[in-house]
């Protein structure tokens, strides 16, 4: 394999372990901004957990971190949706030990 063929695939396994860290943290209400439409409150917490399922599924390491460090149990702890950290620690998550972010839950 070449240098720059190399690269390029290290450079790729790189950007899927990121969309990766996005995908699970953002399902977990991490990283900021708002959704474009907002669930109803009763069903923000299956929703969560349907979306955290399918990022498991697909092979998202469950203790990937963003760039504060928080993990997606962090974030699942921090909304209070405990069906979706029960489903995370059942699967090896750990919590990072970090305070857990402001959360602003929209009504």
């Amino acid at each position: 394999m070449s240098q720059s063929t190399t690269t390029r695939a290290r450079a790729a396994a790189g950007y899927r372990r990121r969309i990766c860290v996005i995908a699970l943290a953002r399902a977990t209400g991490m990283g900021g901004g708002r959704a474009w439409v907002q669930p109803a409150r009763a069903e923000r917490e299956p929703l969560t957990l349907e979306a955290v399922k399918l990022a498991v599924e697909l092979g998202v390491d469950v203790n990937a971190a963003n760039t504060d460090g928080r993990t997606a149990l962090d974030g699942a702890q921090a909304l209070k949706y405990e069906s979706v950290v029960a489903y995370l620690v059942e699967h090896g998550a750990k919590a990072s030990g970090k305070p857990a972010p402001p959360v602003r839950v929209p009504n």
